[in-house]
């Protein structure tokens, strides 16, 4: 687990098609999952596709940070919804 460094606009590897998921249950999906979330955060996003860390997988995560009380950002309705154990 790890923060990965985030690919900016004109980068090459962001201008390749995705190749989709083979294996759910494995544990370098797992892997990438922890990655992603660990960068997201550390970039205070709300969003984050693998490709955008040079990966060339069609996953994506999305997740919000609490408001300034710690509950749920109102403007950020979501359900939490993981369908891989993380």
């Amino acid at each position: 687990m790890s923060v990965k460094t985030v690919l900016r606009m004109g980068d090459a590897c962001l201008q390749r098609v995705a190749a989709p998921v083979r294996d759910f249950g494995g544990d370098e999906l797992r892997e990438l999952l922890r990655d992603m979330r660990d960068t997201m955060e550390a970039q205070n996003g709300v969003g984050l596709a693998a490709p955008q860390i040079g990966v060339g997988l069609r996953v994506v995560i999305f997740g919000t940070p609490p408001d300034k009380d710690g509950g749920q950002n109102p403007r950020y309705r979501m359900q939490t919804r993981c369908l891989i154990p993380c």
